[in-house]
């Protein structure tokens, strides 16, 4: 089975770049948008046009190995400004004929993933991996 696009097989040589939205986001200390337009004209350039990026990142931002700012830093409340950020990022891939796959969430700590959802959830600490002290691949996971 094809991965479809559009109602048209779609293959394609992609790009990670978690990062993107937060170089959108203007009102943010990480905004850097000369860079983002720099890195996709180049990526496109190459003849990338699919990125991966992270588009959702949950939980406080002074959580341990939080990329910041987060989309959700408390649990239903909401950053206008990663998610115009975000919005930034949509309209130049757009411009450049690209498109991306969202991440919207992961296991991975440094997003908030499961782990928050869990901790909103319950109340219970979140059970980091290593090097955390304490921590463990086997509770975490």
């Amino acid at each position: 089975q094809d991965f479809m696009l559009r109602g048209h097989p779609h293959r394609y040589v992609g790009a990670n770049m978690w990062y993107a939205a937060f170089l959108g986001c203007e009102a943010c200390a990480t905004s850097d948008r000369p860079r983002l337009q720099k890195e996709l004209d180049h990526l496109r350039s190459l003849g990338i046009k699919h990125v991966r990026v992270m588009a959702a990142s949950e939980g406080p931002n002074n959580a341990p190995w939080r990329v910041t700012p987060s989309l959700q830093p408390e649990e239903g409340v909401f950053d206008e400004d990663i998610a115009r950020g975000l919005d930034y990022l949509l309209q130049q891939l757009e411009a450049r004929d690209m498109v991306a796959t969202l991440t919207l969430n992961n296991m991975w700590p440094w997003s908030g993933g499961f782990g928050q959802y869990v901790h909103w959830a319950t109340a219970e600490p979140i059970p980091y991996p290593p090097p955390a002290v304490n921590g463990s691949w086997d509770t975490y996971q």
